[in-house]
């Protein structure tokens, strides 16, 4: 049985989450505004009444639900000093644009207000705050830098692969990120907490060629080893994978499948040896390497034209949310969250993005 907690179609929840938001923005309690709590998930859904993409921070238990923002959608949580990013369409040019906030309140900033007259897209907060990663239009990945004395602003890469995103460590010092055009996608890591300013650590080349849904390649807790799917042709094959590499670009273990293929995988964050992705029909699974041989862990199970997408761990890895797209129509999507031990689903939002966990 499906348990809904926010829908574009109920409009009187949308008017008590608008008035938490006010009521949010006039006392400013970290309690409120979420600063107090670490494990909460936010996410993008649609009104109703005019499409409009309204950012929602909700608790883990379902008992807080708070509108963070209008006309805004996220790309990543808040950081751990209550820093998030969050694009922003200008009404008046069109223009997508960044903005920097905090949940305490405080005034948001535009960070694309005095660069190149692009929209801007995919934003990603440091989770330990002091920088954004965010593609521009013309396939640029800018590094926005930002602390109590100065700011900066720098070009990463001037060929970022389109429909994918950079992805910061747990411990903030690296951002990895692709580039590229399919069937040429390399993978690159930099070190962006020294003090010259970002500095590469290596480039894969030729290391993808996965496409659905965002790319982006996963981080362990410990921020020392990353994770991608990968299909890789040899001869008239085509193998189905997860590669794990270390920061030095060394593979450490290659996780194959070609009966399932393989999409979007990511670490557990309580155990690296268990990593979830999505398979080729649109199911969600688990690859345990615990042992020598791998073991997989069917979780849930798909209707017929369901497909399954951007699955993304909680802290204590005992739920996972991800979004649910449908054949029949390109346009729709839900949000759900799954519970890793009992396998039962509750749908969270219609019209909804990816959504995010806050560590």
């Amino acid at each position: 049985m499906k348990r809904i907690i926010y829908s574009s179609l109920k409009l009187l929840l949308i008017a008590i989450a608008l008035n938490a938001l006010h009521s949010c923005r006039n006392t400013c309690e970290p309690i409120c505004c979420g600063g107090e709590k670490e494990t909460s998930l936010y996410f993008t859904a649609l009104s109703e009444n005019d499409g409009i993409p309204l950012v929602f921070q909700l608790s883990e238990d379902f008992a807080d639900l708070n509108l963070l923002k209008e006309n805004a959608r996220i790309y990543s949580a808040p950081a751990k000093n209550g820093d998030y990013c969050y694009s922003r369409e200008n009404l008046t040019s069109g223009r997508t644009e960044i903005y920097l906030a905090n949940l305490l309140g405080t005034e948001d900033k535009n960070i694309t207000e005095n660069i190149v007259n692009f929209d801007y897209t995919s934003p990603v907060i440091n989770p330990q705050g002091g920088s954004i990663a965010m593609n521009s239009q013309d396939n640029r990945l800018y590094l926005y830098s930002y602390g109590s004395a100065s700011e900066q602003l720098s070009i990463l890469s001037s060929a970022i692969l389109p429909k994918s995103a950079a992805n910061f460590s747990p411990d903030g010092r690296y951002v990895a990120f692709f580039t590229g055009q399919y069937p040429s996608v390399s993978l690159n890591l930099y070190d962006v907490v020294n003090a010259e300013g970002p500095n590469q650590i290596f480039t894969l080349n030729n290391v993808i060629d996965n496409r659905r849904g965002q790319v982006i390649a996963g981080w362990d807790e410990e921020s020392k080893h990353l994770c991608f799917a990968f299909d890789k042709t040899e001869g008239m094959d085509t193998i189905k994978a997860i590669y794990i590499v270390d920061l030095a670009g060394n593979q450490s273990n290659v996780i194959t499948n070609n009966k399932l293929g393989i999409h979007q995988a990511s670490f557990s964050p309580q155990n690296s040896r268990q990593l979830l992705f999505a398979s080729q029909s649109g199911d969600l699974w688990i690859a345990d390497i615990s042992d020598s041989e791998p073991k997989f862990i069917k979780l849930t199970e798909n209707k017929e034209g369901e497909i399954n997408s951007n699955p993304v761990w909680s802290a204590n890895s005992e739920k996972i949310v991800f979004t649910k797209f449908f054949d029949d129509s390109k346009e729709d999507s839900e949000l759900y969250m799954l519970d890793n031990n009992t396998k039962s689903e509750i749908l969270i939002s219609n019209q909804a993005f990816s959504a995010y966990w806050r560590r």
